[in-house]
């Protein structure tokens, strides 16, 4: 018993110490400018597919009526921008950082213009 939790500790101990675990181990929603700066990648399409892959995943049609429902929505600074294609446009240089919501967070903050689609929100240094 008295291994396990000496084990058990060491294993604590060894993941705070270590940089790139605790990074790791952040906020899954948002990306940094740290995170994708050092990416290597010079547009934030890349930067996201390189890094958060899922946040590029459309949910696929959910209505009959909308065929745009479902969709990821790309806002920039909370202004609508387009889908995710458009992040193929904006350089890593001039944001800040990125957030994921998923189709109820992104509801819940844009509304019905959302559809049930996901969002990702582009801070740019003229949100600060």
């Amino acid at each position: 018993m008295a291994l396990a939790l000496a084990l058990a500790l060491a294993g604590c101990a060894s993941t705070g110490s270590d940089p790139d675990a605790q990074r790791l181990s952040g906020d899954r929603s948002v990306l940094t400018q740290e995170e994708f700066r050092g990416s290597g990648h010079n547009n934030l399409y890349d930067v996201v597919q390189a890094l958060r892959p899922s946040w590029l995943v459309q949910r696929g049609p959910i209505s009959l009526s909308d065929p745009e429902a479902g969709r990821v929505v790309v806002y920039v600074n909370d202004v609508q921008a387009g889908g995710v294609e458009y992040l193929r446009q904006v350089n890593v240089l001039d944001v800040v950082s990125l957030r994921y919501l998923d189709p109820v967070e992104a509801s819940a903050q844009f509304g019905l213009k959302q559809s049930g689609g996901a969002a990702i929100i582009i801070n740019t240094s003229a949100s600060r």
